[in-house]
């Protein structure tokens, strides 16, 4: 059975645990933790750390780090889009080991390695840490544009 899971608009710690339902999260400003199984994970909003986790559901984040956020997203098999405005400031870290990488901002660069894909880099300072990695899952970093507080794109169902 899946059970779609929603969480908007609190100051306090979120952690879900969901096996196949769809997890969504919009307007969060405490920490946030994410375990799917197959569900996608859509988050929108964010400003505490984040970690999400999935094996096989997609996930799409889209938010505006700020110095005390640091960004964990990992998936087995499901793709990872990540939408940053153009005035972000993080140290990003992309890799996946069958997935293709891509990204629309010219100071995240693919690195060379063999048997795997792999792109990093700094927006503005680097002062926050955005880190995606995928098994088989493509990797996608969007340019949100150029105001920090624009929601950026929709899903990545």
């Amino acid at each position: 059975m899946a059970a779609e899971v929603v969480a908007c608009d609190s100051p306090s710690a979120v952690q879900v645990h969901n096996g196949e339902g769809g997890t969504t999260l919009n307007h969060l400003s405490g920490p946030v933790e994410v375990e799917t199984s197959s569900g996608h994970v859509d988050a929108i909003g964010l400003s505490g750390d984040v970690e999400i986790r999935s094996v096989s559901g997609a996930i799409a984040l889209s938010a505006t780090p700020r110095r005390t956020r640091n960004v964990k997203l990992s998936s087995v098999s499901g793709d990872i889009n990540i939408c940053l405005p153009r005035t972000a400031d993080a140290r990003v870290h992309l890799e996946s080991l069958n997935g293709r990488i891509s990204s629309q901002f010219s100071t995240i660069g693919p690195v060379k390695m063999p048997g795997q894909s792999r792109a990093k880099g700094d927006l503005g300072h680097g002062s926050t840490s955005v880190w995606a990695n995928s098994v088989s899952g493509r990797i996608a970093l969007l340019n949100g544009g150029s105001t920090d507080d624009a929601e950026g794109p929709g899903s990545a169902r």
